[in-house]
């Protein structure tokens, strides 16, 4: 037992910066996390709240709820699949631990343990302010604490279970094609993409809701039926449910645990093997480049062969791009929306539909400094850090290569939408150029403060690409940043459009300048901060 205990702390403490046990990170960082978390918690308890008021008054809160954690189990299905690959199946510390004294069999479940506190955590964020949101509509008896009490801890269990099996059948798949990670980004780009369009339909989906309520109680019992006691025990609370539902969770969980046992380590093993071979067959042609090519080349390659990175990165712009095709091709009905949203906010229809350029430049803006590609390439260097720090180019130049990289991912995405918009608005020539360097410029402001940020809070220490690309105090710092610069360029173009002395050309070129002065600003801060920073980097 003192074995596992130990082990247990050994391996929570690495991969999993939130769950530390001995946290290293600084009092700002912390208060930082602190205050996203209180953020996050505070964001899901108003969503459910306004869900929970507009269907209160059909009767239906409860059949709310149900849906809510049904598509709460969904959301850990996928996020399990997207970790049980780093935590489960590719691990990079297999040769370390299968060479303790310890049985295999307790490095396993050490590991589970690990993928089940990390779900548990994840699940309580989420889960409990929407019983808090619950509660405001609906009377709370001692049973119905008792029922969520087991819930939180019961709920992720089918899930993680469906993720588990899933994840080991893509793992070990993808790792026998050569385009290893395209499974797990299409499966993840398609839930998001899927989350995104029931979004825009939320409308569409209360209607639905309340008018076929019977017919999806049944289909979700007859899918899902741990969800469909959790239904019976916080409506018509009886003892022999909670246990059905306890036993039931419980069963599926071990039963997984027990086949995963009886697979795990020749799987693994295959799956190294068969890595081991892929690399070893390969015939390189070796090229010889300008070093700043070479390490522009580097990054681009290690965006698109790290599936995190790529769909972090990545989503924010693909909306762009959805806005341009669906402008493209609905542009009548985004008027209406827009004659909808000036109502709304009870300005002038026209003072929307005649800045229609100032309004894609909000929107660029927003897409692009929510998108966090740059913050955490410091830290993707990890132990080859001190390589490149003896490659006889200036660190200014190692430095802008990352920027320029970024640069070359966005700005085809973003370009591709302009030529969109530009094809079916009718935009004078000095807004489409306007427009078009703004594209380039606005991005670049997001990656010069993202690799600065990340020379700032290093996290060369990780045991995979997830923990440095979701939970680095780079990545929080810079996204924080980001969300600041969102929502300033909004304030500032609405202030502009306001005022009908300035035209929207005008409106264009103030902002131009601004990204220019920015953008030299930060230049000069890589040649001086970032090079004293990167510097002192080492591992």
């Amino acid at each position: 037992m003192k074995k596992f205990i130990s082990l247990t702390k050994a391996v929570m403490s690495e991969g999993l910066g939130i769950l530390r046990f001995k946290a290293k990170n600084n009092p700002k960082s912390k208060l930082l996390l602190f205050i996203l978390l209180i953020y996050v918690v505070f964001a899901v308890y108003m969503q459910a709240y306004n869900i929970f008021e507009s269907i209160s008054k059909y009767n239906l809160v409860s059949l709310a709820l149900l849906l809510i954690m049904f598509l709460i189990s969904v959301f850990i299905v996928v996020e399990g699949i997207y970790k049980s690959g780093p935590l489960l199946f590719k691990c990079k510390d297999d040769d370390l631990l299968f060479s303790l004294p310890v049985k295999k069999v307790t490095v396993l479940l050490v590991r589970l343990l690990k993928f089940f506190i990390y779900e548990f955590v994840l699940n309580a964020l989420i889960v409990i302010p929407i019983l808090v949101a619950y509660a405001r509509f609906e009377a709370i008896s001692v049973s119905f604490v008792v029922t969520n009490i087991f819930a939180l801890i019961l709920l992720p269990m089918v899930p993680m279970s469906i993720a588990l099996i899933l994840g080991f059948v893509i793992s070990y798949i993808s790792s026998k094609i050569r385009f290893k990670n395209l499974a797990q980004v299409l499966l993840s780009a398609g839930v998001l993409i899927g989350i995104y369009y029931a979004m825009l339909k939320i409308d569409y989906i209360k209607d639905y809701i309340i008018n076929n309520s019977n017919s999806i109680n049944d289909i979700i019992n007859k899918i899902y039926y741990p969800l469909g006691l959790y239904l019976n025990l916080i409506t018509d609370f009886k003892i022999l449910d909670l246990f059905k539902y306890i036993g039931i969770n419980l069963l599926i969980y071990g039963i997984t645990v027990f086949l995963l046992s009886k697979i795990y380590f020749k799987i693994s093993s295959d799956i190294k093997e068969v890595s081991h071979k892929s690399k070893h067959n390969n015939k390189y042609i070796i090229k010889v480049n300008k070093p700043i090519i070479s390490l522009i080349k580097k990054e681009i390659l290690t965006f698109f062969k790290t599936p995190v990175l790529l769909l972090n990165a990545g989503f924010s712009l693909a909306i762009y791009l959805v806005f341009a095709i669906y402008l493209f091709v609905k542009l009548d009905d985004l008027m209406v929306a827009l004659a909808s949203l000036a109502g709304l906010i009870g300005t002038k229809v026209n003072l929307i539909t005649d800045n229609l350029s100032v309004g894609i430049l909000i929107i660029l803006g927003i897409t692009s400094f929510t998108s966090s590609i740059s913050s955490s390439l410091i830290s993707l260097e990890g132990k080859t850090i001190n390589i490149l720090k003896t490659i006889p180019i200036k660190t200014s130049s190692i430095l802008l290569s990352k920027v320029l990289a970024c640069l070359l991912i966005t700005s085809p995405i973003l370009l591709l939408g302009d030529i969109l918009i530009f094809i079916k608005l009718d935009l004078s020539v000095i807004e489409m150029i306007l427009l078009t360097t703004l594209t380039i410029l606005i991005p670049m402001v997001s990656h010069f403060i993202g690799i600065l940020v990340n020379l700032k809070m290093p996290k060369l220490d990780f045991e995979n690409a997830a923990e440095v690309v979701k939970q680095s105090g780079a990545v929080l710092v810079s996204t924080l940043i980001g969300l600041g610069l969102a929502i300033a360029i909004f304030n500032l173009n609405v202030s502009l459009v306001t005022l009908t002395t300035i035209s929207k050309e005008e409106i264009l070129i103030i902002n131009t300048l601004i990204m220019t002065l920015i953008n030299s600003l930060l230049f000069l801060a890589f040649k001086g901060i970032g090079t004293k920073l990167f510097n002192k980097l080492s591992v």
